[in-house]
């Protein structure tokens, strides 16, 4: 014999971005990764490669502005699914 449940809600599941990185290790990143790509680039610029160091810092722009938008994109609050 099947007992029929009180209850409707019979699953509930509460779901949340994986993010593993905070804010600050978001800032700490962008701040390594500008302290190893500038140098290089401004090697490159004073041998003689000067596009080296606007591509470089170019590539900087894009790799925080992707990395801070990521981290903001999956910063709202939880989603419900019943």
């Amino acid at each position: 014999m099947i007992k029929a449940c009180s209850d409707p809600l019979v699953f509930s599941t509460e779901l949340r971005p994986n993010r593993s990185a905070t804010r600050q290790a978001v800032t700490w990143f962008t701040i390594c990764a500008a302290a190893v790509m500038f140098p290089v680039a401004l090697i490159f610029g004073l041998i003689g490669a000067s596009p080296v160091f606007g591509f470089m810092g170019l590539e900087l722009v894009a790799l925080i502005s992707l990395a801070h938008h990521h981290h903001l994109k999956t910063e709202p609050g939880l989603m419900h699914y019943f």
